[in-house]
């Protein structure tokens, strides 16, 4: 009979090797955990830029796909980190009316940027999840992506912005999408601020002493063998007495004024600081009687049933929240790949227009993508500064900084902010 049983030795052989594919899958594991995790910590500390350079002369191809293999092939390894950031031909107008287009963007971008940054910042405040989970862009039901992956594998969307519209109404439609995100988010997050603070309140006090605890549970289980009086001329009202006063209050209460009915007050509940008493009197003293509690330092628990949370009302109130906060999450993360999605569009048409004025028609440039840590981006700069040594600064001065456009490179280049790390 052959087995381990029999054979010690090869049982401990086989007992090692098992071991140690066990521990070279926990290595493997630790390794994949910390280079995810180190590639999310460079994405958090890259920079985004689009740029618009100008057709070279030296490429014998006029196409721009053909100048952006020219460039990256000058630019040699470095050129790597470019990515090409196809912008389709566009109705370009006149020169005044390009002008405009230029201001008028100056002031949209940083519009819809902030819009952008806002609904990430509510997702993160209501899903409770980390940035860089709730940035994720959802561009159909099927397809994903980040938001650094979209600006990297930009596509114009022609069904949205069609390209044969001129360049005014396409900043309109732009600004639309960002203005109307706002007016959908606003009421839908009002009713969820509004039933959230309700819950937030209504838990508070249920969690409270008998001070500021509802009366709805107690008074109701109290009821079933005594009833609340409230007649024309009678009123039972409830007063919560500091525990080391009840002595004071049982041998008093009736002393607090003339009107209030003798051997009347019953305990209802009590806890660690307080006891909640119910006591009789006319109607007609109701506010001298509180006037004279407040001065033994007895708190009058003012009760309605109509306004008292019960129990299943604090269940139902939770169980509302609950939906509304799923409701807005689903609204924020639509409305949110939509902005972002017409945001860069905006940035698109922005590098278009600013290369319409920099480098005049028709249209000869490349527009490149450009995702690189803070510690490249110079070197990648002078590189990219090199290979077009006749551009020379239009502006010198920082009066003609108009936010995300840099006016102190010869060429066009537009910030994008990193949605990670902002």
């Amino acid at each position: 009979m052959q087995g381990y049983w029999f054979q010690p030795a090869k049982l401990v052989e086989k007992c090692h090797f098992v071991c140690c594919c066990f521990c070279l899958i926990g290595v493997k594991n630790v390794l994949l955990s910390c280079l995810n995790e180190e590639k999310s910590n460079v994405a958090m500390t890259e920079s985004l830029i689009l740029l618009g350079l100008p057709f070279s002369n030296e490429c014998g191809d006029s196409t721009p796909s053909a100048q952006f293999q020219f460039i990256t092939r000058r630019l040699g390894p470095i050129g790597q980190a470019l990515r090409q950031f196809v912008i389709p031909p566009l109705k370009v107008g006149t020169l005044d009316s390009l002008m405009e287009a230029s201001d008028d963007l100056a002031k949209l971008d940083p519009q819809c940027e902030g819009t952008v940054l806002k609904l990430i910042s509510l997702m993160e405040e209501a899903s409770q999840k980390a940035r860089r989970d709730v940035s994720v862009l959802r561009i159909s039901q099927s397809q994903e992506m980040t938001a650094d992956g979209y600006l990297k594998h930009f596509q114009w969307n022609a069904s949205q912005f069609d390209t044969k519209e001129n360049i005014r109404t396409l900043v309109e439609r732009m600004g639309l999408v960002a203005s109307g995100a706002e007016e959908r988010v606003r009421q839908v997050l009002t009713d969820y601020s509004d039933t959230r603070s309700k819950l937030a309140n209504a838990s508070r006090k249920n969690q409270g002493s008998l001070a500021i605890r509802p009366l709805g549970e107690l008074v109701d289980k109290w009821g079933t063998k005594n009833a609340v009086v409230d007649t024309e001329l009678l009123i039972t009202m409830f007063v919560a007495v500091p525990v080391a006063s009840q002595k004071e209050w049982a041998s008093s209460y009736w002393q607090i004024n003339d009107f209030v009915c003798p051997n009347s007050s019953v305990i209802i509940a009590d806890d660690k600081e307080f006891v909640l008493n119910s006591v009789v009197l006319f109607k007609k003293v109701a506010d001298d009687f509180k006037l004279g509690c407040r001065k033994r330092k007895f708190i009058v628990r003012d009760y309605s049933a109509s306004e008292e949370v019960t129990g299943d009302e604090l269940r139902a109130l939770t169980q509302k929240a609950e939906t509304e906060r799923t409701a807005l999450l689903a609204l924020l993360s639509q409305q949110y790949s939509l902005c972002y999605v017409a945001w860069i569009h905006i940035k698109a048409l922005r590098v278009f227009v600013e290369c319409m004025l920099k480098y005049g028609l028709p249209p000869r440039f490349v527009g490149v993508a450009l995702a690189v840590d803070d510690r490249k981006e110079a070197e990648i700069r002078q590189k990219i500064a090199a290979a077009f040594p006749n551009l020379k600064n239009q502006f010198t001065d920082e009066h003609h900084d108009t936010g995300a456009l840099q006016h102190e490179f010869p060429y066009v280049s537009l910030k994008v902010a990193n949605v990670l790390k902002a």
